[in-house]
């Protein structure tokens, strides 16, 4: 699995399928540029929203295929 950040979305891209699915959309420029980080057995991320301070969240991924 790889997480990468394409304007202020999240997508997930499953490396054998080559099928890249939306996990996050917010707010414009909310995501922070090295805030999103996949955990190493693929189901949490984490990432950095900057809105008027820099907080860290936690969301759990369902089924990541």
């Amino acid at each position: 699995m790889l997480l990468f950040q394409n304007r202020d979305k999240l997508y997930l891209l499953d490396s054998q399928s080559r099928k890249a699915r939306e996990i996050l959309s917010a707010a414009p420029h909310s995501i922070t540029r090295t805030g999103a980080r996949l955990s190493p057995d693929n189901r949490t991320i984490y990432f950095s929203v900057a809105v008027t301070e820099a907080d860290i969240w936690l969301a759990s991924l369902e089924n990541p295929k």
